[in-house]
């Protein structure tokens, strides 16, 4: 099983990690008790069927933590990496933190149907900022269709949440603060992208709280400071944000 509170066995609790999501079955649940898991990224494979099953833990007594050490070919770089080939459908991470010392997206689910609950990300930033080369360091990247985000908080990254070519997304209650970027909503492909919900967004101490380009969303009740982008979107509204809490620049 993995090994709390050892840097020394971060190799080891990728690798127990993986065999434990490896062995899992259909409506099965990898429960992660609590400590702090120090760990190199990891996450399914092709070959795995991580369908209607998920993580769960104790909320953030139930730390993994992303330090770096890896070897330049290992297959993870993220923390905890949720692709679609993994038949990563209807699964859901519960009550769990994730933290980062590695310049990589820290949890990065592409596919589609997964649910974050009560997840709590932390990246490798303090109140002074990011490290100076911590660019790719993404808290929450999410790439497809039906996630649904509930009571998640995410701070000290570079970006806090990253949605891309979404289609169907829903986040309730998101909390993002002292990233570079708190939100950040895009499309890639011409014709893609049916839109994003954020109902309830709470945004303190980012550089800039949301930018949103060449995509389609709605954003519904602010708490905090802040400053919004919106750049090129169409069938797009804010409602519940004024001038006092903050400066919206609307471009294209």
């Amino acid at each position: 099983p993995p090994v709390p509170n050892s840097r020394e066995h971060a190799e080891h609790n990728a690798n127990a990690f993986q065999r434990a999501m490896a062995i899992s079955k259909n409506r099965s649940t990898m429960y992660v008790p609590p400590g702090r898991y120090y760990c190199w990224g990891w996450g399914p494979t092709s070959g795995d069927n991580f369908g209607i099953s998920g993580l769960c833990g104790e909320g953030r007594n139930s730390i993994i933590h992303h330090v770096p050490g890896a070897p330049d070919d290992w297959p993870w770089d993220g923390c905890l990496v949720m692709e679609s080939q993994a038949a990563m459908h209807d699964a859901f991470i519960r009550d769990l933190a994730f933290h980062s010392d590695v310049d990589a997206p820290v949890l990065a689910a592409d596919g589609y149907s997964i649910k974050m609950d009560n997840v709590y990300v932390r990246g490798a930033g303090s109140g002074s900022g990011m490290p100076i080369d911590f660019q790719r360091q993404i808290g929450i990247s999410l790439n497809g269709q039906h996630f649904t985000l509930s009571g998640c908080q995410v701070e000290f990254a570079s970006v806090g949440l990253h949605v891309k070519n979404a289609y169907g997304v829903i986040c309730d209650g998101l909390n993002v603060e002292y990233n570079n970027l708190g939100c950040l909503l895009t499309n890639e492909y011409q014709g893609r992208g049916a839109g994003v919900q954020i109902n309830g967004l709470y945004s303190e101490g980012n550089t800039r709280s949301l930018h949103a380009e060449n995509t389609s969303f709605n954003l519904s009740g602010w708490v905090g400071r802040g400053s919004v982008v919106v750049d090129g979107c169409t069938n797009s509204t804010i409602d519940m944000l004024t001038s006092d809490r903050a400066d919206v620049e609307l471009r294209g």
